[in-house]
């Protein structure tokens, strides 16, 4: 019979090798959970490897994806691109350039996975019947007030000597349009303002329908069909191929009114404050005011992308619209040297609710 210290010396043996097999069979779990993890990190890395479709109108034979897009916005574009392929290696882009209506053609054709555009595209018969879908377009900036941008926020400029210091936006309607049961201004005593100018108002601005060769042919749709509601022109708006035709008019004529873009003004005429509202204040076209969103004549750059009823977004396509969209897609188009002003965060929850 075994003494109880032969028993104890048989259990402590048996205890340790219970130990040494459970310490084993613990680390072989966690090696285990290690490969696990791994292997779905390596899952996970392959399923945001993005590739352009071979079959897509948009690749050009040696793989590159080309974007047709508004020539004003080829440095935005070219400065996504990179920040695009940083995180997705392998994709190259090539931007070719177009004005506005040439890259919506593109786009409905599958030419260019996107169309970076300066101003918005309501869509036409051609887009509906090729597409067979409503347009879709996300806003990514601001327009700019540097003076060498060509997307650049709306503004009205009178003379230097008119009094005038601000009208509401019903006003400008009035002035430059025919609206649908409202009054047309066309002496400057029927505004009600103190030493108005005798002569009578004379309203210039880009032609009003992108019919007319202009400098900034998206200028008629911005102005007179969205902004003052599809009414046409007054018989005596004067029109200008370009910009600063318009600016040396009404620094010339004191009756004179004119809607340029904000970032050719001169010191021979002066913006008005526009009002937007019985309860707004009058705004004449600060960065806070345009990155606030509170300024009525604001443009944006847009990409109008191509969607398909029934078929989900690209999934290409969407990541580089979110992209945009991000802290650091908008630092990448605040960087570009034009001065596109970023998107406020009310804005940008908008933009991104896009896609939910």
């Amino acid at each position: 019979m075994k003494s109880s210290s032969d028993l104890a010396v048989k259990y402590l043996a048996h205890g340790r090798r219970f130990q040494i097999l459970s310490a084993t069979m613990k680390r072989t779990v966690q090696l285990l959970v290690l490969l696990s993890y791994a292997g779905l990190s390596r899952m996970t890395i392959a399923q945001d490897v993005l590739t352009a479709p071979k079959s897509a109108g948009y690749v050009l034979p040696d793989g590159t994806i080309r974007i047709v897009g508004a020539d004003s916005l080829e440095g935005v574009v070219t400065k996504l691109d990179a920040l695009f392929v940083q995180s997705h290696p392998g994709l190259r882009f090539s931007y070719q350039r177009a004005d506005n209506n040439g890259a919506v053609d593109a786009l409905i054709f599958d030419a260019t996975p996107f169309a970076p555009l300066g101003t918005v595209y309501g869509g036409g018969i051609a887009y509906s019947d090729i597409v067979k879908a409503a347009p879709f377009a996300i806003r990514m900036a601001h327009g700019s007030l540097n003076p060498q941008a060509k997307v650049s926020p709306l503004a009205v400029i009178v003379n230097a000597s008119n009094p005038v210091e601000k009208l509401t936006i019903a006003e400008v309607a009035s002035i430059f349009s025919k609206p649908v049961r409202a009054r047309v201004f066309t002496k400057w005593g029927q505004l009600g303002l103190k030493g108005a100018p005798a002569e009578l108002i004379e309203p210039a601005g880009l032609p009003w329908s992108d019919h007319y060769a202009s400098e900034d042919r998206a200028f008629g749709d911005d102005v007179f069909f969205r902004k003052f509601g599809s009414a046409a022109p007054v018989d005596n708006y004067r029109m200008f191929k370009t910009y600063a035709e318009v600016v040396d008019f009404v620094s010339r004529e004191p009756g004179a009114i004119g809607i340029v873009q904000l970032n050719k003004l001169t010191p021979g005429v002066k913006a008005v404050g526009l009002v937007d509202g019985p309860f707004d204040v009058a705004r004449k076209g600060s960065s806070e005011e345009i990155r606030s969103g509170h300024y009525p004549l604001d443009r944006y750059l847009y990409i109008q992308a191509r969607v398909q009823n029934g078929k989900p977004l690209d999934s290409l396509v969407r990541e580089y619209l979110l992209m945009a969209l991000s802290p650091e897609g908008q630092a990448a188009i605040a960087a570009e040297g034009e001065g596109y002003l970023p998107l406020n965060a009310t804005e940008l929850a908008e933009e991104r609710g896009k896609f939910e």
